[in-house]
């Protein structure tokens, strides 16, 4: 059941065009560039003034973290429902659907050519209204993308259980690349099993 939902979901986002460009389309560079700074009041007035359908419903519940009527998440999960996506834990179903995390896409261009993915974290700041709990999941911030840009692809070294430096290994078997075998990320190749 939750491999299906989770295809569904899938479905959903890839059909209401749930991508970095298409929300930077939506509400324009400027919007984008203050979101990453923790301001959405320009991307709220961009989508307040256009006719998004779907993707504006996903962008206002995850990205702003604003609650959003019925009728727009109905239209927004059609395949998963708004039962599906709280059964997944995305959503808190009422009056309205509220967001019960973060969910954003995001792109990146790695060693074997460019890709897109979502990545959910816990709610942030904007969307609680004020400091995170202590067992916060943050998601993907400039922090993060500086440290993953500074990840090493190739050979690396392997820590040994008590958490010190072994000697290095190859962080990836040899495969021949492709979109199937994109492993998860760097982290993942260098602590799979040889």
């Amino acid at each position: 059941m939750r491999s299906a939902a989770v295809s569904a979901l899938r479905s959903d986002l890839r059909a209401a065009g749930f991508t970095v460009d298409a929300l930077t389309g939506l509400w324009g560079e400027s919007a984008s560039a203050a979101l990453f700074r923790g301001r959405r009041v320009p991307a709220e007035r961009a989508l307040a003034a256009a006719e998004a359908g779907p993707l504006g419903t996903l962008a206002a519940l995850f990205v702003l973290g604003r609650p959003v009527p019925r009728v727009d998440a109905a239209a927004a999960f059609p395949a998963l429902g708004i039962a599906g996506a709280a059964e997944l834990g995305l959503v808190r179903d009422g009056e309205s659907v509220a967001p019960a995390v973060d969910l954003r896409p995001y792109a990146f261009v790695d060693s074997i050519g460019p890709a897109e993915w979502w990545i959910v974290s816990d709610l942030g700041e904007l969307a609680l209204g004020g400091a995170l709990p202590e067992d916060h999941v943050l998601g993907v911030g400039g922090a993060s993308l500086t440290l993953s840009g500074l990840m090493r692809s190739g050979p690396c070294a392997a820590p040994s259980t008590s958490g010190r430096v072994a000697a290095s290994r190859p962080c990836t078997p040899p495969v021949t690349p492709s979109a199937s075998s994109r492993p998860t990320s760097p982290n993942a190749r260098c602590n799979s099993p040889q």
